[in-house]
């Protein structure tokens, strides 16, 4: 199984000023533990997490954090926490679609490259908290 984390996930479990933050510790924390298998971001995903970071005025720590998480190792030896994928040429392609269909419901292109990238690698579902993913996609994450 794995699980793509989304930006909304990211932002809030990395800046304690989100409202969300307890919600996304807790889920991440489960993630962590090989709930729903591997975790991966994506650079697009990133790129959204560190620009809404930077909007929403978080402090250059939890920047600071978000800019390690992708090399981050889990422990001594371990693991990088969230995998970096990045979105090939097929899935970019694939988002243009999705993002033409799917723009009534407020999924932006990051959003698109996800389902799309989801498609691709096969994965099982997407951590968020944006509802605009259900019946697209597995959705964890309330």
């Amino acid at each position: 199984m794995t699980v793509l984390v989304d930006t909304d996930v990211l932002a809030a479990w990395i800046n304690r000023r989100e409202d969300r933050h307890e919600e996304a510790v807790e889920l991440v924390d489960r993630i962590l533990e090989g709930t729903w298998g591997a975790p991966f971001v994506t650079d697009f995903v990133m790129d959204e997490a560190l620009t809404l970071l930077m909007v929403r005025r978080a402090p250059l720590r939890a920047v600071d954090r978000l800019l390690d998480v992708a090399r981050a190792p889990l422990s001594a030896g371990g693991p990088v926490l969230f995998p970096l994928v990045r979105v090939s040429d097929t899935a970019f392609q694939g988002a243009i679609p999705l993002f033409r269909r799917h723009y009534g419901r407020g999924l932006s292109f990051t959003d698109c490259s996800s389902l799309s990238t989801i498609e691709e690698r096969k994965f099982d579902a997407i951590a968020s908290f944006d509802r605009g993913f259900d019946g697209l996609v597995a959705r964890v994450g309330r």
